[in-house]
């Protein structure tokens, strides 16, 4: 629906995993045992917004937040904070 909901509390298990291209921001980072960062070609990555999106929602991601997001990338340096690097692309 696009809408976001009520929040939801969770208590801590024992894996918890917490996903998202804002997930390491410095405010949640300091939380997490283990982080990765999952790089992606721009090639695959347009493959794949492509395949999930209806033309018009896909152009929203190439104008505005993939943009938005490689700006929030290289602010805060998120890719060598990360204690492990894996490829997306496979």
């Amino acid at each position: 629906s696009m809408q976001l909901q009520n929040a939801v509390e969770t208590a801590p298990k024992k894996l918890v995993v917490a996903e998202g291209a804002y997930s390491m921001h410095p405010d949640l980072a300091p939380y997490y045992d283990l982080s990765v960062f999952l790089p992606i070609s721009a090639e695959k990555q347009r493959e794949r917004i492509l395949k999930r999106n209806a033309p018009a929602h896909a152009k929203q991601f190439f104008g505005r937040w993939i943009p938005f997001e490689q700006r929030y990338f290289d602010a805060l340096d998120v890719r060598n904070r990360c204690d492990l690097i894996l490829s997306a692309d496979d």
